[in-house]
């Protein structure tokens, strides 16, 4: 029997572009225009949930003969991070992938754009996300889910991969690619970026699919934990869900049971390791016996939503001074992101993407054309990564720079 796929969903964040070896260039005449980008466009599920499943799994991963991975020691970090690389012969373009919730580089889906971005000559930089346990521990910066603090960090890793001897001197300019948590943290650096910052330059900037709220995308998952999950066993979920292909007969029921019980699987850890790492006390203890197991039974029972309200706000309030919960939500609030982005950058949302409520996607649908993204008609979270059209707007990354949100950030509504 086959073990429940852990990896299959909310993969890492990527990015991708053409090649253009010796500078920016001035957007292309010839690139497309937002709107023009969406009429483009064409995905052949209607059903969210079900092309967020079977979309990412249809995926094929390819192989990355030339990857390595590289050890980095950050001023700050109490250990250092482990990140992945390409690296071309020749001086090119750099462009850093970041992953989903718990997207690792070792996993099926993020060895696809790594691969389609060498091809086309580029430096890619993999990290791991910044939500799995092993960040917390190496960066100590705080819980998991403060993504304003995590992208500052990423910043300290990129520019430490900067000054490698065999980086050095050899890259031309430097994107930044995210998907799902991954997005919220490009744009997070987008706004970095705007603000003067950053100890580097970015010159073009790609979100697939960041969760408009991640506050009520936590709820979402939890509802879907309460109602769903327990209708099947985790074997039945595998044989059903693991491994659907197109046109399998599965229900949405199913799904939703799937994708809740890969998310809470995963919390147990980042529960665990928060409050052990920083002395939180949020889990009792046991004897000397049976202290790790009693721990990580309470942790398993953990929702989103308490390890948000529970672990990552009352210490991060202490931090950085957040008056209550909904001035920390509002620092991962996408459309408050999106309008203090540099002109350079483009956000790719799906009016079905089962993790936003309708409500938070017409608000940005609403305001699409001063907020630089780019709308598409379904698709759900993430199920049209391995299209050739996502694979086109990667390969366009530089060359259509200019193409993203165009508007200065001073004139932005």
């Amino acid at each position: 029997m086959r073990s429940f796929n852990r990896t299959w969903l909310f993969p890492l964040l990527v990015a991708m572009s053409g090649l253009i070896p010796l500078g920016l260039q001035a957007a292309n005449e010839n690139c497309p225009t937002l709107e023009e980008m969406a009429a483009s466009y064409r995905f052949p599920f209607d059903n969210g949930l079900y092309a967020t499943v079977v979309g990412y799994q249809s995926v094929k991963p390819g192989k990355l003969p030339n990857q390595r991975k590289i050890e980095l020691a950050i001023p700050t970090f109490r250990d250092k991070v482990p990140v992945r690389a390409i690296l071309q012969a020749e001086r090119a373009p750099l462009t850093i992938l970041l992953l989903g919730i718990f997207g690792s580089t070792s996993g099926r889906f993020e060895r696809v754009w790594p691969g389609w971005l060498a091809e086309h000559g580029h430096h890619v930089l993999t990290l791991d996300s910044t939500f799995l346990p092993y960040f917390t521990k190496a960066s100590r910066t705080g819980p998991a889910g403060n993504v304003e603090a995590e992208a500052e960090r990423i910043s300290e890793i990129i520019a430490a991969f900067l000054e490698r001897p065999e980086v050095r001197g050899r890259v031309s300019e430097i994107g930044v690619v995210g998907i799902s948590y991954g997005a919220i943290e490009a744009l997070q650096l987008g706004r970095m970026a705007a603000r003067g910052q950053l100890p580097f330059e970015i010159n073009a900037l790609n979100a697939f699919s960041p969760p408009l709220r991640l506050d009520k995308t936590a709820e979402m998952i939890d509802e879907w934990h309460r109602k769903d999950r327990w209708k099947y066993t985790l074997a039945q979920l595998s044989s059903r869900v693991g491994d659907v292909k197109p046109g399998a007969d599965v229900s949405d029921s199913e799904l939703r049971a799937a994708i809740a019980a890969e998310m809470r699987l995963n919390l147990t850890g980042v529960v665990m390791a928060s409050d052990s790492i920083f002395g939180l006390n949020a889990l009792p203890r046991g004897n000397e016996f049976d202290d790790y197991y009693k721990r990580e039974e309470y942790a398993q029972a953990w929702t989103f939503s308490k390890y948000m309200h529970d672990i990552a706000y009352p210490y991060w309030r202490e931090q950085r001074g957040y008056r209550s919960f909904d001035d920390f939500a509002a620092s991962f609030d996408v459309h408050l992101l999106l309008k203090e982005q540099p002109a350079y950058s483009r956000t790719f949302l799906t009016m079905d993407d089962p993790l936003n409520r309708p409500e938070d996607a017409e608000l940005i649908r609403r305001h699409a054309a001063h907020l630089g993204v780019v709308i598409l008609p379904n698709g759900g979270h993430l199920g049209y990564v391995g299209t050739p059209w996502v694979r086109e707007r990667l390969t366009s990354l530089y060359e259509c720079a200019g193409q993203g949100n165009g508007v200065p950030v001073s004139a932005r509504k």
